[in-house]
């Protein structure tokens, strides 16, 4: 994971400030002593000020990145769970997938005589998409636009086949099968991809 701290152009520009602020005290320091040595007064009361402003401009610069550091962290910690809850969503949602690409198998066995009624009844009563209907729509921001896409349409069509059986026919069925293998390798390449970016 970067654990680097990026600077901006303001904060660089502060920080030379700073810097060059404190080597001149430190030169002119010496010179500085040597006048106000007789009042030893005003010597106390001018290295006070100086005191306190050094030591202000570094608790100004640690307190910014202490500050800087833990934005970073919390936004660190944010991304993650939501990398984790991307990718518990996407486990739940592969899983239904798989679940219709099976029923989808079923009708498209070699050997089954099943009619097209039989098969428009068998899907619409076998098809789920309660897993889809959970997702929220923060979940389209883990996986590529082709691949969200793909998962619309196939759920578009599950949607369909469940809500009114005389959609199905058999081109509907081809395509509707071969559209969900894909989304089945799809969601298996987002997963390893969103396991691997947890991992970092």
């Amino acid at each position: 994971m970067n654990k680097s701290i990026s600077l901006t152009l303001k904060s660089l520009f502060l920080l030379i400030l700073a810097v060059i602020i404190i080597v001149i005290i430190v030169i002119e320091l010496p010179t500085l002593l040597s006048y106000l040595k007789n009042n030893s007064d005003r010597t106390n009361a001018i290295l006070g000020i100086i005191g306190n402003i050094i030591g202000g401009i570094i608790g100004g610069i640690v307190a910014y990145y202490v500050a800087a550091f833990q934005i970073k962290k919390g936004n660190q910690q944010t991304a993650n769970v939501n990398l984790k809850q991307a990718h518990i969503n996407l486990r739940l949602l592969l899983d239904e997938v798989e679940f219709n690409c099976k029923v989808f198998e079923l009708t498209e066995t070699p050997g089954n005589s099943f009619t097209i009624e039989q098969k428009r009844s068998y899907l619409q009563k076998q098809l789920v998409n309660d897993q889809w209907n959970k997702i929220p729509p923060s979940f389209a921001e883990y996986i590529s636009n082709d691949d969200f896409k793909d998962f619309c349409d196939l759920y578009r069509k599950i949607h369909l086949a469940k809500l009114n059986a005389d959609s199905i026919n058999e081109q509907f069925i081809i395509k509707v099968f071969s559209l969900i293998k894909k989304v089945e390798q799809d969601a298996i390449g987002n997963l390893n991809l969103i396991y691997n970016q947890i991992k970092e």
